[in-house]
């Protein structure tokens, strides 16, 4: 205690107490008992205060005995049924990023309610039969709903413990903290709300004995350290009815102190107290600002009181916004007017540059430049054809072309002809094509002649713009009058569809002249002197790159894409790239950004700071525009300029534009809070063709803006912050944003489920690595799995995969001088190098030493290749027959054969390894399966290849397995290539990840050794089976992962049980186990380690438990093992 005078006749009392001994109720007798002992003594008198009838062990002995009873385990039964499967998050919107780790630096802000509230709050729980404290808590769980976006929520709120009359004047903590499960499902009125917070209250406090701790250790949620276990919100009401007038003489009042602590996220502290009601709240302040926290009483504030006025307004539609906040959000935020002509059209404004300056030049592509005079005329003569062939207003053609000049002159031409243009990319699926032509029912299509055989069947007429006679003279500077108006189709882009078929929308020309107008309003003039053209027509930012330079006077570079820019004539001038971040963060890493660029607008995906740094570092570029928008708002939506180091916004409504967030009601949320976007004005296209329900449920009444009365949900999760600008924060729906492209999850779902061995499948995008974002598919079997036809078919296309891989690279060129060594495609898969020729060379020695080891005449080799095994056995045997499933690789053997005279004996066949059963039975004494068997599409495959090789071996005979990848290296195999490829600085966790992932996204077929000897039981003739490491002094993939196998077929040999020695158990060493082999015994040596696995064995058992070390550290750290025993070592000695 401390008694600090702070004037003549003023004092502060201040008093330490540890909460462990102390709560809010202690606070009350502690005063009392001191004013009774300050008021004896200032009046000369002696005061006794009573005994206590117990102390504060005997209620440690009750709970003990508690904790054995059966009122225990029954409350336990119910906290466990009624909290077991709630939510373990309330995921409040913050400010600043969570700490991993909870911190307690807090700060506090109070305000005295009004009167109002008070009267009206109380007036309400006394109708309803409710306490005021059942109201309050229920209005803040309301306001958590509406922040969080959740129905179902938890929150703390302390109890006095004090349930025996006995224990009401001991100072001591007997606090109990309950955690309330706040259920707004349904979204009901408050009133019926109100009922269920009392009927949930009444509960809890009937099962309050429960001690926090130990209802977390009885369900032992999934631990996070950056929050508190099950709630992080708390919520206290307390009656203040201390009498401040107890001590004599004295004017005592309470002093609020800033501590700057926070035991919670927040701490919502509501105080009843001389007929008024006033609140305050504790919260972290490194996750909220104290500008979010006076909002949130704000919201507080204004839902008391509608909840006062509307009881039986459904809690999702209760107004928490105060009239000047909503204004700012819909009105303020959005005040994005912009005058321009109206009636104007995409190709109007075109031909209007082209009539002010017919010189200028429009484009350049290749060297080549085309000014707006002659882009106009050619225009103009193929939109003559086009009307002839019935294009008008309303209606489409199609434009499929590869990127070229003639690709934009026909968009053109279709849009000055009267109809809309409909872009198809040429590398799309043949499937996808036909949706797109039959879904548009466009009369004409124009492509180019090589593109004809890839095109599905249709019904549209064919213009080739290759072929198309281009010549133009004066004739053909008259613009001819379309017809159409603003309100007319000017183009259809088809967007990814979650049914698993494209969607179309449609978008009006008003729609992009609002586009043109705000970039020509946004955008200096110089800047569109050389805008860069790279990306596809299919995507809607080739509308930004085409028409806005068309329209305004600027000039276009058109190039296949934007990682041509690197090889790009200086002439091109490039002023201005308009791309995707992944795009542009390529051209950075690889120095491919012209000097000439002076802006960068960037789209389709979110925009990282790095990448905006990295960008500025570059020196020449003065903006970086971070846009975004959907197509069916017309391409940009919201924009601004990104600086270095700020954090990522996709910023406010281009002109003429309004951005509304939105909650599931409708209604919109505040500044910090996550909603859905929705867009309107000027921007917002006419709807999806021939989806008229899915228009429906996209395009929605806008209750906000008369003007503007439809509006667009995009399904994108964003928020506004304190200034008014847009922050991305994901998708609420299943859609993702690859590359820029739009992809419905759904799409890729449907296509996996349509196969018959897939019951279930669900896809999702990771980016697992930074910057590199991925489509991960999970599927689960079928049950029922693949039987007959079915497994038969997806065997054969397993296998054709891998044929048309080999056909391609048997089909390439070959710089081996000898055909019969032709190491085309031995690759490493380190480097991605060739394999040195000497190490290939010692490899194939081995291999070819084991086939002949048993003398065969004839034999049938299965995969044979270029011929590496034939050129170097088949001399050494009478008969031997080489087979392939690539024509290409037959070409090559033949090729082989007709050079050498000692071929002669080799007979050629075309043929895939499951048609060995065509030959003829004991045909052959070794059958030949050497690097091959990986290729095949399952084990049951290949048990059925050894099945049918088993009836074509004589007695005798053996089936030679060569180059197996083993399944029990595996993981070794991926830990090897990753540590040697990883860079030095690489955590060793993130290398643990790459490896999984790498593991589990194994195509080839890895066998077990072990699979041999379980097959002998299914296969009695196979009499032996024999075992070999890769010999060789060379350490490659070839010689530390992989093995042969020699299966006997109907032989005779027996083997001796050899005597069994562990390596480490017997102390053995090369030396001491050449003495051992200098007698006559068989031994069999388990547990030798592996010099050519140290390395990875080392790194396997580091990686299991990774720490923060670095790969350098870890390379580092396994370099320094004790060497193991080279296999080539043992194989000298035996």
């Amino acid at each position: 205690i401390t008694l600090l005078r702070t004037g003549a006749d003023q004092f502060l009392l201040v008093l330490v107490i540890h909460h462990i001994v102390f709560d809010a109720w202690s606070h009350g007798i502690l005063l009392t008992e001191l004013a009774q002992r300050y008021n004896a003594a200032l009046a000369g008198k002696q005061t006794d205060l009573p005994p206590l009838d117990l102390e504060f062990a005997d209620y440690a002995g009750w709970q003990r005995e508690w904790f054995e009873s059966p009122d225990f385990t029954q409350q336990l039964h119910y906290w466990k049924h009624k909290l077991g499967d709630a939510p373990g998050t309330l995921e409040l919107p913050t400010d600043f990023p969570r700490p991993p780790v909870q911190t307690s630096n807090g700060a506090n802000i109070s305000r005295m309610l009004s009167q109002e509230a008070h009267d009206g709050i109380k007036a309400l729980s006394e109708r309803e039969g409710v306490s005021l404290f059942m109201t309050l808590l229920a209005a803040f769980n309301t306001l958590m709903s509406r922040y969080s976006g959740q129905d179902d929520l938890l929150v703390g709120t302390p109890v006095s413990g004090r349930n025996r009359s006995e224990l009401e004047k001991i100072v001591g903590f007997f606090l109990h903290t309950l955690v309330i499960r706040a259920d707004l499902t349904g979204n009901p009125g408050f009133r019926e709300f109100l009922a269920r917070t009392r009927q949930t209250v009444l509960e809890a406090f009937a099962h309050q004995e429960m001690p926090f701790e130990t209802l977390v250790e009885a369900l032992d949620p999934e631990r996070d350290t950056s929050r508190h276990p099950l709630f992080q919100v708390h919520f206290v009401l307390q009656h203040v009815d201390i009498d401040w007038e107890m001590f004599d003489g004295l004017t005592a009042s309470p002093q609020e102190f800033e501590f700057g602590t926070a035991k919670f996220d927040i701490m919502f502290f509501v105080f009843d107290a001389n007929d008024k009601l006033s609140v305050r709240l504790e919260y972290n302040t490194d996750l909220f600002a104290a500008e979010t926290i006076e909002r949130m009483i704000d919201h507080f504030e204004t839902l008391l009181a509608d909840i006062i006025a509307n009881p039986d307004q459904r809690v999702g539609e209760l107004q928490i916004l105060p009239e000047e906040e909503r204004n700012k959000l819909l009105v303020g935020w959005n005040d994005t007017t912009y005058d321009y002509p109206a009636g104007q059209t995409m190709h109007g404004k075109f031909e209007a540059t082209a009539q002010r300056q017919p010189d200028a030049i429009a484009l350049w592509h290749g060297g080549t430049e085309f000014s707006y005079r002659e882009l106009n005329r050619r225009a103009n003569k193929l939109a003559a054809q086009l009307r002839s062939f019935g294009v008008g207003p309303e209606i489409l053609a199609a434009v499929c072309s590869e990127r070229c000049p003639e690709m934009i002159i026909g968009m053109l031409a279709i849009q000055k002809a009267g109809g809309a243009y409909v872009p198809v990319d040429p590398d799309y699926p043949p499937q996808r094509v036909a949706h797109m032509l039959n879904d548009s029912e466009a009369p004409v299509l124009l492509t180019q002649s090589p593109l004809l055989e890839r095109l599905p069947e249709h019904n549209a007429t064919i213009i080739c713009l290759d072929e198309f006679d281009w010549s133009t003279d004066d004739t053909h500077d008259i613009n001819y009058d379309s017809g159409v108006n603003d309100a007319n189709l000017g183009y259809v882009i088809y967007t990814s569809g979650s049914t698993g078929l494209p969607k179309g929308v449609e978008i009006e020309h008003r729609n992009a002249v609002a586009l043109i107008e705000w970039a020509g309003a946004s955008f200096a003039p110089g800047e569109f002197a050389g805008v860069l053209a790279s990306t596809s027509i299919c995507f809607d930012l080739s509308v930004y790159e085409i028409f806005v330079p068309l329209g305004l006077g600027g000039r276009i570079v058109l190039v296949k894409d934007a990682l041509a820019l690197p090889e790009l004539d200086p002439a091109a001038n490039v002023t201005l790239i308009n791309s995707v971040p992944s795009a542009m963060a390529e051209l950075v890493r690889i120095k491919g950004v012209p000097e000439t660029v002076k802006t960068v607008n960037l789209a389709g995906e979110p925009l990282s700071t790095a990448l905006v740094n990295s960008i500025y570092e570059l020196g020449m570029v003065e903006r970086v525009n971070d846009l975004y928008g959907p197509s069916e708002d017309t391409t940009y939506s919201t924009w601004t300029l990104r600086r270095a180091n700020a954090l990522p916004t996709i910023g406010r409504p281009i002109y003429n534009t309004q951005a509304y967030v939105l909650d599931p009601y409708g209604e919109p949320v505040p500044a910090g809070v996550p909603g859905e976007l929705f867009l309107a004005g000027a921007g917002v296209t006419r709807g999806y063709r021939n989806r008229s329900e899915l228009t429906a449920q996209r395009y929605v009444t806008n209750p906000f803006d008369s003007d503007n009365p439809r509006m667009y949900r995009t399904g994108d999760k964003v928020r506004y912050d304190n200034e008014g600008q847009l922050q991305f924060m994901g998708r609420l729906d299943h859609q993702v944003k690859l590359r820029g492209f739009r992809i419905e999850l759904g799409e890729i779902e449907t296509a996996l489920a349509s196969h018959p061995a897939v019951e279930n499948t669900v896809v999702m995008a990771r980016e697992d690595r930074e910057g590199d974002k991925r489509l991960v598919a999970y599927i689960v079997a079928s049950t029922e799995g693949l039987e007959g036809e079915e497994l038969e078919q997806w065997e054969t296309e397993q296998v054709n995969q891998w044929q048309d891989l080999w056909q391609e690279a048997y089909n390439a060129d070959s710089d081996a001088d000898d055909l019969s060594l032709d190491f085309k495609g031995w690759n490493s898969s380190y480097s991605g190098e060739p394999i040195p020729r000497e190490e290939m060379l010692d490899w194939l020695q081995t291999t070819t030493a084991r086939i002949l080891a048993n003398n065969p005449q004839r034999i049938v080799e299965i995969g044979s290749g270029t011929g590496l095994i034939v050129g170097q056995v088949a001399p050494h045997v009478s008969q031997y027959t080489a087979t392939d499933f690539s024509a290409a690789s037959v070409n090559a053997l033949q090729a082989l054969k007709d050079s050498r005279t000692d071929l002669a004996n080799v007979e050629l066949r075309q043929c895939k390894a499951d048609q060995i059963d065509t030959f003829a039975p004991a045909c052959c004494d070794v059958v030949v399966l050497n690097s091959v068997a990986q290729y095949f599409p399952d084990i049951e495959y290949f048990k059925h290849f050894i099945a049918a090789a088993v009836e074509r071996v004589s007695d005798g005979g053996h089936i030679f397995l060569g180059d197996l990848r083993s399944a029990s290296l595996l993981e070794a195999y991926h830990t090897s290539v990753q540590l040697h490829q990883a860079d030095d600085e690489l955590p060793v966790n993130e290398l643990a990840e790459l490896i999984r992932q790498r593991t589990e996204q194994e195509e080839e077929l890895l066998i077990d050794p072990a699979f041999f000897i379980a097959l002998q039981a299914e296969l009695p003739a196979i009499t032996g089976v024999r075992f070999e490491l890769k010999r060789s002094r060379y350490r490659n993939e070839l010689t530390r992962f992989r093995y042969d196998v020699t299966l006997e077929v109907s032989g005779s040999d027996t083997l001796a049980v050899p005597e069994h020695l562990d390596w480490n158990d017997a102390g053995l060493s090369l030396s001491a186990l050449r003495q051992r082999l200098e007698g006559d015994d068989d031994l069999l040596i388990t547990a030798i380690p592996d010099a050519r696995l140290q390395t990875e064995t080392f790194a396997l058992a580091a990686l299991a438990h990774p720490d923060d070390s670095s790969t350098a550290e870890l390379r580092a750290a396994a370099d320094a093992q004790p060497n193991g025993i080279e296999a080539e070592d043992l194989c000298t000695l035996a």
